[in-house]
């Protein structure tokens, strides 16, 4: 369910065939878009009212509540999502960091790619979505690693979750606490 105006909502569901429905509480259709591929995780809706989604073709999404793609989008990225894409401000300027096994790729809002990210070196596979603390942004691997990252794509802190695990989950914050589950429950 997302807000239409600032008096309406409307609910967006994802047919087998790929097509997005948009539907009035009423029950009223109000349009119908087809996407490339299924949507990973879930639909983001930004200050301006736009939907962002990415999808398991890797494609990079932002639309209006009117079904209309914004300009530069649909976009593409290099690897297949894992997760939801997480939006946060850099330098001021809200961008969209969309997790995938081996790398974070970074849009900003007129789907201009920015490359820093991508050279994170990192041990495992991201699992989960990305999490913010504070300025950093958070993510776990299927290794039991949990990186903190500043907003320009620098490490600025790792753990090691020690022993021999497998993580299948992101992390959760809670309290300033952060948890993470291994295969072992």
């Amino acid at each position: 369910i997302f807000d239409y105006a600032d008096t309406s909502q409307f609910i967006v569901i994802q047919e087998l065939d790929h097509t997005l429905h948009a539907i009035h509480p009423t029950g009223q259709k109000l349009w119908s878009a087809v996407i490339a591929g299924r949507i990973v995780g879930d639909i983001q809706q930004i200050e301006d009212r736009s939907l962002v989604f990415v999808t398991d073709k890797n494609r990079l999404y932002k639309i209006d509540t009117n079904g209309k793609t914004a300009k530069g989008f649909s976009a593409s990225i290099p690897d297949e999502p894992t997760s939801t894409p997480y939006i946060a401000d850099i330098q001021g300027k809200q961008n969209i960091f969309i997790p995938t096994a081996k790398a974070i790729y970074v849009y900003d809002m007129v789907a201009n790619r920015n490359t820093k990210w991508e050279t994170i070196d990192i041990v495992g596979n991201i699992v989960g979505p990305i999490q913010k603390v504070n300025n950093d942004l958070l993510f776990a691997t299927t290794e039991g690693y949990i990186y903190w990252v500043d907003q320009d794509g620098n490490i600025q802190k790792e753990i090691n979750i020690d022993g021999d695990i497998q993580l299948k989950n992101g992390l959760a914050i809670h309290n300033n606490n952060l948890y993470v589950t291994d295969t072992d429950g």
